[in-house]
């Protein structure tokens, strides 16, 4: 589409079909997690990036940089 000179329609289909990949490629996941994380080296990976997930997230709730910083100053 686009390589005729119809940019708009071609830059929408190429975000619409990105989109509808994204949603396979998470639906998939979600089917074959629990087959995955029977494969030892993928479990440990996935508990390793959950954790990381879990801590960035947790830094940007409400109430948290509070927290950081008491841990912080009570290290010191």
């Amino acid at each position: 589409m686009a390589g005729e000179g119809h940019w708009i329609t071609g830059t929408a289909m190429i975000v619409a079909c990105y989109a509808f990949s994204l949603l396979v490629v998470e639906r998939l996941f979600v089917m074959v997690k629990p087959k995955l994380l029977m494969i030892p080296w993928f479990a440990k990976l996935w508990k390793a990036f959950v954790s990381v997930r879990t801590r960035v997230f947790g830094v940007f709730r409400a109430g948290s940089t509070e927290r950081v910083l008491d841990r912080q100053s009570a290290s010191k």
